[in-house]
């Protein structure tokens, strides 16, 4: 048996109770036998009991004290004193309104109202066009050469980490269709100096560059020819 298991069962060595056998007395024995430091506090636990059993044996209890300790206990058992009730609504009320507020802030509310800013709307100006994108952090410009009422999308994307304006443009004569794909790419956000006004990317016949307003536009059209009829008149 250890140390520190054998000065938990010190106080019960001496006394006549139940809590240990004589198998387990004698073993706390032998410990005490062995080890000078739990000896010492066996003696000065005997010396305190000592001291305090005639005191004790003096002390009048009531032969009543039973009884009314039962019943004092049966008065109180289910009931919770008022402090403890208060603060147990006060921290019940604060977990309340922070999940609430956790919620609020985490799923905002979509009304109707909302709805047509989702989507957008072809026949809109230039100027709500771009309102749009700011909206969305987005420094974006619609290019000038290109038919505004053509503009079918306009889409956010993400070009090396930077929102970028996408828009789509669609022309349909004699029932075919012809889509043009722009991306508008801010000076304030690229170093685009490599991408020269009127040059084609390699390998990508379909795709050239065009500068405007400080803004370099990527485009993409199933030919140069094709894209020319998005182009304003």
């Amino acid at each position: 048996m250890e140390c520190h298991e054998v000065q938990q069962l010190l106080a019960f060595v001496d006394r006549k109770c139940g809590e240990l056998d004589d198998t387990e007395r004698e073993i706390v024995q032998q410990h005490l036998d062995k080890c000078p430091a739990c000896a010492e506090l066996a003696r000065a636990e005997r010396q305190f009991d000592a001291l305090i059993a005639p005191v004790m044996v003096d002390v009048p209890v009531p032969t009543t004290l039973h009884q009314n300790i039962l019943a004092k206990l049966d008065a109180d058992r289910g009931r919770v004193p008022w402090k403890t009730a208060l603060a147990m609504a006060a921290c019940l009320l604060i977990a309340v309104t922070a999940g609430w507020v956790w919620f609020q802030q985490t799923h905002p509310e979509l009304k109707s109202a909302d709805v047509p800013q989702l989507f957008f709307n072809g026949n809109q100006s230039v100027e709500s066009v771009e309102g749009y994108l700011a909206d969305r952090g987005v420094d974006a410009k619609l290019p000038g050469i290109i038919d505004g009422s053509l503009l079918e999308e306009v889409d956010v994307v993400h070009v090396k980490g930077k929102p970028v304006a996408k828009f789509t443009y669609l022309r349909i004569e004699n029932g075919q269709k012809n889509k043009a794909y722009v991306l508008a790419l801010s000076p304030r956000d690229f170093r685009l100096g490599e991408l020269t006004h009127g040059m084609k990317i390699a390998n990508m016949n379909s795709v050239f560059v065009h500068h405007e307003d400080g803004y370099v536009f990527i485009v993409y059209c199933s030919s140069l020819e094709a894209f020319r009829q998005f182009l304003k008149a």
